[in-house]
């Protein structure tokens, strides 16, 4: 009889407190993981020169991570000063925002419709932010110019800063 003991033990603790089912995996999406700092730092430089903007000073970057065995948590930021006129910054808003929305699609995230933006000066786009779903991952894209003055004449170059940052979550 004491030979049942242990295998009584081990049912009741496999049906009950205890389980072998393996862990359900937290990985940052596709689109996050294409994202890192440098690569949104080259995307942004791609952008400023191909809309006739022009870097004022090296940009930065940060990227940061955290989690449990139950979560993740991620962030990746850019920033960039850099000079143009109201409509040139507000073309590289407008062509950053597509980029990355192409570029979360593509990865095969599902892109909110609760996205929001902002004008700036001239009326041009000075801010944008989206959300995406990737399985399990949930993420916010966000970006902003800071800077120009609404009263400069049309065409006039200024002086501009832009943030962008990507966050993640993944439970």
């Amino acid at each position: 009889m004491k030979k049942f003991i242990p295998v009584t033990l081990l049912a009741v603790l496999s049906g009950g407190c205890f389980s072998l089912k393996p862990a359900r995996a937290l990985n940052p999406s596709a689109f996050y993981n294409q994202t890192t700092s440098k690569d949104l730092q080259d995307l942004v430089l791609r952008l400023v020169n191909e809309n006739g903007c022009t870097r004022e000073a090296m940009g930065s970057t940060s990227e940061g991570s955290g989690g449990s065995t139950s979560e993740f948590h991620g962030s990746r930021e850019v920033g960039q000063a850099l000079r143009g006129s109201a409509e040139s910054v507000g073309k590289l808003m407008r062509a950053l925002k597509g980029e990355l929305e192409k570029s979360a699609r593509a990865s095969g995230a599902i892109i909110g419709e609760e996205g929001s933006e902002g004008l700036g000066p001239g009326g041009q786009l000075a801010r944008f932010e989206f959300g995406y779903t990737a399985g399990n991952a949930h993420g916010q894209v966000k970006a902003k110019l800071e800077g120009g003055d609404v009263n400069v004449k049309k065409g006039q170059e200024q002086n501009f800063k832009l943030d962008l940052q990507i966050q993640e979550s993944v439970r």
